[in-house]
């Protein structure tokens, strides 16, 4: 979906929330970088050691 949206020039901001293991096992990566760059597009990585990557800055959100 994401790719035809980026083929007709959308302009709507969209979020992207996306789980993975790790930071190492985001599968995809480099290919939602290049949609970034096409999409008003936020990418949230939620990892299941609980950090979030939001927009590629890392918050840490353990107690």
């Amino acid at each position: 979906m994401l790719f035809t949206l980026a083929e007709r020039k959308d302009e709507r901001p969209l979020v992207l929330i996306y789980a993975s293991k790790n930071w190492d096992n985001i599968i995809y990566r480099e290919e939602i970088k290049a949609l970034k760059e096409k999409l008003d597009l936020t990418v949230i990585h939620v990892l299941k050691n609980w950090r979030i990557l939001l927009s590629s800055k890392r918050v840490n959100c353990q107690s």
